[in-house]
């Protein structure tokens, strides 16, 4: 029953989203060119939030502090979220008919007509995250070690995915935007760092 839930949701949205996006592009007001920096800039929060829950998991040192039955939940919730987002993303400017980005050279690396390198970097990105969840959803058919060399490839993509918000958003020197980055990066450095203050901790015990 949930899989005929999630197959009839599929087609009712293929069935109303195009004409939606056909409408929007019609109209006199931008509202595709403003709906694809608001679905980029979601996009970009909730795969930071993904990575930043993710990073904490491994980090024994906030058990007592946060749930890591919370932050797992939380991780994998803001993955699928930012996945949706990113599909949401590359469809409306897709739909554009200005911004003259096409369906392969979004999809496919380095084919764009226009900024064919920064959105090569947001596509190798997508693609990079979308291989990190279906592994996890697989994550009981995959031998560990390969699932954890597949989930390390989190950290590159996220990269990847800050290099193309700063390179092919329009609003990327905007004060906000700037704000927004600046804190998310401090804080994902910080995580991260934390996690390997940890782990060093754990093997000078052991050792």
């Amino acid at each position: 029953m949930r899989w005929l839930a999630v197959v009839c949701f599929t087609g009712a949205l293929l069935l109303v989203v195009p004409a939606l996006l056909t409408v929007a592009d019609e109209s006199e007001t931008p509202l595709l060119w403003y709906a694809g920096r608001a679905t980029g800039f979601v996009s970009y929060v909730a795969l930071w939030a993904s990575l930043f829950t993710g990073a904490l998991v491994s980090a024994r040192g906030v058990e007592g502090l946060l749930s890591r039955r919370w932050l797992i939940e939380f991780h994998q919730q803001w993955t699928v979220a930012g996945l949706i987002a990113v599909v949401a993303h590359v469809a409306v400017f897709v739909a554009h008919s200005f911004s003259d980005i096409t369906l392969v050279g979004a999809l496919v690396p380095y084919t764009s007509d226009v900024m064919r390198v920064q959105i090569a970097l947001g596509t190798v990105a997508f693609w990079g995250l979308a291989l990190v969840a279906i592994s996890s959803w697989l994550r009981a058919y995959i031998p560990y070690a390969w699932w954890r060399s597949i989930h390390a490839l989190s950290f590159g993509m996220c990269i990847l995915a800050f290099a193309h918000a700063l390179q092919a958003g329009s609003d990327a020197l905007a004060w906000p935007a700037r704000a927004l980055y600046l804190v998310t990066a401090a804080l994902t450095v910080g995580a991260v760092v934390a996690r390997l203050l940890v782990a060093a901790g754990r093997r000078g015990r052991r050792a």
